[in-house]
């Protein structure tokens, strides 16, 4: 091998171990679900190049030692989802989690690229005749579309989160569903029970279990309430004594102090409730500081120290 052979191989190995570090120790730049998806996602595409560089440096290296073309792209394949498990393992002991999905994600970017590199490479034009060229192409690029629908399915909802705004949650829409979270509760889309007169169509039944802190929360609703006057939404409480409610909203630089977002408790009575909470009331809770009205962040609707199960039924949350 030349100097300059040389030269362009060590800079190959730089690049894949720089790259491979830079999965272990990149952090999101939020933490929401489009981010993580777009990081996830990411491994395909990343993963890709790595495996192209590891065949250049097989191509170069091991050329002669090699019988047939196609060892290479082999190699190179296993030696891409060598450094894939390791990458997840390191996680293991770091901040990180592993996620057996993301090395499923590094094997679909090294078949995708591989396979796309190997359908222009002339070398294999030997090896293999053009039938088998364009089968291995059809299946990279199945490979590397089907590694994208998650985040293009993810990203369709966000679409739809912006056009339903200022409605925040309807339970009617699918991709409503996607920002609920609950603890020690459940969340279930039902028709409105025939004695609610304000409830329409499918509404949330939230069974609130025993315990710390049953509740639901909306973890990503649109983030600019600047524009709006009131959170509004509708209960029905099939219960026969009141219930302790307590609302909590939070922007994106809430600091998990208790004073550092709105609060609010409330009593839910048997029967029909309209809830309306004004936004200016939400805007100066934070003590030393008002809270970002374009940056607004979970909503959480919980209870505390339940003792026995209740069931309340939610619908329409919106700004006005």
């Amino acid at each position: 091998m030349t100097t300059r052979g040389s030269a362009v191989v060590g800079m190959m190995v730089i690049a894949v171990l720089a790259m491979t570090i830079a999965v272990l120790d990149y952090q999101l730049p939020l933490n929401t679900f489009l981010w993580r998806e777009i990081q996830n996602t990411g491994h395909t595409p990343f993963f890709g190049v790595i495996s192209l560089l590891l065949l250049g440096i097989s191509l170069r290296t091991l050329d002669r030692r090699l019988k047939h073309r196609w060892h290479h792209y082999l190699l190179a394949l296993g030696a891409c989802i060598f450094l894939g498990a390791v990458t997840e393992f390191a996680q293991l002991i770091g901040p990180r989690d592993a996620d057996f999905g993301d090395l499923i994600r590094d094997i679909a970017g090294a078949i995708s690229f591989l396979g796309v590199f190997m359908y222009f490479d002339r070398g294999m034009k030997v090896s293999i005749s053009f039938r088998q060229r364009m089968g291995v192409l059809a299946l990279a690029l199945a490979v590397l579309v089907i590694s994208f629908v998650p985040l293009a399915l993810l990203s369709e909802t966000y679409v739809h989160r912006s056009r339903a705004f200022p409605v925040i949650c309807d339970f009617d829409s699918r991709w409503s569903r996607r920002f609920l979270s609950t603890t020690d509760a459940r969340v279930e889309i039902v028709r409105s029970p025939d004695v609610w007169l304000s409830g329409r169509g499918k509404v949330g039944k939230l069974t609130l279990r025993s315990g710390d802190f049953p509740g639901m929360a909306i973890v990503e609703p649109y983030p600019d309430w600047r524009e709006y006057t009131a959170l509004r939404f509708d209960l029905y409480s099939p219960a026969d004594t009141a219930i302790i409610i307590r609302i909590r909203i939070e922007d994106s630089h809430h600091n998990d102090e208790y004073t550092d977002r709105f609060n609010k408790i409330m009593a839910v009575l048997p029967g029909d409730s309209q809830i309306s909470i004004p936004i200016s009331d939400v805007r100066v809770a934070p003590a030393g500081r008002e809270l970002d009205l374009g940056s607004v962040g979970p909503i959480h609707i919980f209870t505390v120290n339940l003792i026995r199960q209740h069931t309340l039924f939610i619908d329409n949350i919106r700004l006005e």
